[in-house]
């Protein structure tokens, strides 16, 4: 990962536009270059998972040290994103997302898309959905996306987006272990349940579906491998109370595979 250092100072942190004129005076095109940025004395936020009295999920976030506003003024990395076959773009700004997506799609690529709950507007999803190729999200926010384009269903919000680039949608249920994914031409399929040992909690679940599923699905593996890798990567999560940070690895992915669907084999191969 290609990483830069830089500063932004106090007195505009929080304001987008003159945090976007800083960057470009400070830094101009070489912020182009880098897919990650370091900034001076912020931290990154934490999110908490606790459980509610009948022992459901919720989650807050600290950001008090406020470093994800960077990317309500960040452009977007241009020259990474030329060297690139697939976007993926998960939860951040609004501003930041809304540029990665667009410049994507205009250079050519294909764009895979997390639609987060936080904070996104109609407005946000008019502009970017018909810019994807794939969309993830959980009931709510795939609601949110039929609410913005007001249809009542998926095979509407398919008619009512013409001739967009949208050819897949997938609807995560971490709670289930189940995902369904919608196709362009109407049909669906349910992948699922898996079964999910809840001994830790549900942070960053539908993240690991979405990790897993990429990581073959560049590998040009077939849609349900992809979506069962995507599955067990759930199930590993659900099992540990902190973060998980990392991808399960090719013999854990393969023992997991065997244990759920009964034959490895598949999976070994789309992983050689």
């Amino acid at each position: 990962m290609d990483l830069l250092d830089i500063e932004i100072p106090e007195n505009i942190w929080g304001n987008p536009e003159e945090m976007r004129s800083h960057l470009e005076e400070s830094y101009g095109a070489i912020l182009d270059q880098y897919d990650a940025l370091r900034i001076k004395n912020k931290e990154i936020p934490t999110i908490v998972c606790a459980k509610d009295v009948t022992g459901v999920d919720f989650y807050y976030i600290d950001d008090i040290k406020g470093v994800s506003s960077v990317d309500l003024a960040r452009p977007a990395p241009t020259k990474i994103i030329k060297d690139v076959d697939i976007v993926f773009v998960t939860s951040s700004e609004m501003p930041f997302m809304k540029e990665v997506i667009l410049t994507a799609d205009r250079l050519g690529k294909e764009v895979v898309v997390d639609i987060g709950s936080y904070g996104i507007t109609s407005e946000y999803l008019k502009e970017t959905v018909p810019h994807c190729d794939i969309i993830f999200g959980n009931t709510s926010e795939i609601q949110q996306v039929l609410d913005a384009f007001q249809v009542k269903n998926i095979s509407s919000l398919y008619e009512g987006i013409g001739g967009s680039d949208l050819k897949l949608i997938i609807v995560e249920d971490k709670i289930g272990g189940v995902v369904e994914v919608f196709f362009r031409d109407g049909d669906s399929r349910v992948y699922g349940p898996i079964d999910i040992d809840k001994k830790g909690n549900s942070v960053g679940c539908c993240d690991g579906i979405a990790a897993g599923f990429l990581s073959l699905y560049q590998r040009g593996s077939e849609l349900d491998i992809c979506i069962q890798a995507g599955l067990m990567e759930c199930a590993a999560i659900w099992e540990i109370e902190t973060i998980h940070e990392k991808l399960l690895d090719r013999r854990e992915l393969a023992s997991r595979y065997l244990s759920q669907f009964g034959d490895e084999s598949r999976i070994v191969n789309a992983l050689k």
